[in-house]
């Protein structure tokens, strides 16, 4: 586990950067933190680190985006705030977690937390204030061993 401190949103996205970077494909990230704590914002480096060129947003409303990164790895980014365990299931993300060439951002993912694997990376945000967090990151599983190694 590591305990980082960002001062601003670009040290966020930069802090985002690098994690994108050292992933490759068949990754779940799971977001947590308070509402405006900046889960959106360290999703915008991670995507940016895969390669995604496209703006990152909030899927807060449309629940799902998908954005293409490198080496044709598709970037899976949701928003599960305001469903159910049941209405997440349409979205088939249990399923499409074996996919290798993805990588799924879930921000609020604590409505189905059990059901997913126990392989993944946990990142949760405080807010200190406007523009402080403390990020924590947690990984699980093997293929995560080193992970937080230069990050």
């Amino acid at each position: 586990m590591r305990i980082l401190r960002t001062e601003s949103e670009e040290e966020t996205i930069n802090l985002g950067k690098k994690i994108g970077a050292k992933l490759g494909g068949g990754d779940l990230l799971l977001l947590k933190g308070d509402l405006g704590g900046g889960k959106t914002t360290i999703s915008k480096g991670i995507a940016a680190g895969l390669g995604a060129k496209e703006e990152v947003t909030s899927p807060t409303f449309t629940i799902e985006q998908i954005y293409k990164g490198k080496n044709d790895i598709c970037i899976f980014h949701y928003d599960f705030y305001r469903l159910s365990a049941g209405d997440i299931t349409e979205f088939e993300l249990l399923e499409n977690l074996k996919n290798d060439k993805a990588v799924f951002l879930v921000e609020w993912p604590e409505n189905l937390e059990a059901d997913l694997p126990h392989e993944r990376i946990e990142i949760i945000l405080t807010f200190i204030n406007k523009t402080v967090r403390e990020i924590q990151i947690k990984t699980f599983g093997a293929k995560y061993k080193n992970f937080l190694e230069d990050i």
